[in-house]
């Protein structure tokens, strides 16, 4: 505005790139992983942002230890009365409703929950697959459970892509490692924390890219 010299702005800001000209909003919305993934990436050198500012990005982390999936909508709805939309939604939801939701319902409902969320404007949908776990509290059965979640995985991969969507797999986390895991079973140690902000990051600057 004041029309100072591009050369001169990306000097002060010590950009190499045009990033200054508009920063990407990303949103992570998730659970307790996303949660104690935000703690863990403000411990990180890369920080909040997971060193992806070369691109421009700002990532807003928004973890809710216990959210389910029916609560994703009510959040999202709240949060775009304040802030513009995000040009990627991250969603790390689903592993809070797996034992205690039909699975059929539940994977009916996260289709109507992405559809609704896939018309957002200049918004890309990036699904990040359910993790692993060592224990599922309340399941019947241990390997019933994880099979659940691996064809909801799968199921809602497909469906996103579809929407034109992005997926992020998660690969590396395995339920076998149990060095990834707290006592628990269930959350992160700071070593799987850091398996999955790495892949975070990867998957993010591979969709900037």
């Amino acid at each position: 505005m004041k029309n100072i010299p591009p050369n001169v702005i990306q000097s002060w800001g010590r950009w190499k790139s045009d990033a200054y000209r508009g920063y990407i909003h990303i949103w992570i919305v998730g659970s307790s992983i996303v949660y104690w993934a935000q703690r863990r990436a403000l411990s990180r050198p890369v920080g909040r942002n997971l060193g992806l500012e070369k691109y421009g990005v700002q990532i807003s982390w928004c973890g809710i230890r216990g959210m389910k999936w029916s609560q994703l909508l009510a959040r999202i709805q709240r949060d775009l009365r304040n802030f513009p939309c995000p040009q990627y939604l991250v969603k790390q939801l689903g592993s809070n409703d797996l034992v205690s939701r039909a699975s059929g319902v539940l994977r009916w409902e996260m289709k109507l929950y992405l559809l609704s969320l896939s018309k957002l404007p200049n918004t890309t949908a990036v699904w990040s697959c359910i993790l692993p776990r060592q224990f599922w509290y309340g399941a019947r059965s241990q390997v019933a459970i994880d099979n659940v979640r691996k064809r909801t995985n799968r199921e809602i991969s497909i469906y996103i892509l579809k929407l034109v969507g992005r997926v992020i797999t998660q690969s590396d986390l395995s339920d076998k490692e149990t060095g990834c895991y707290r006592f628990d079973g269930i959350h992160l140690s700071d070593i799987g924390n850091d398996i999955y902000l790495n892949a975070l990051q990867g998957a993010l600057e591979s969709f900037l890219v």
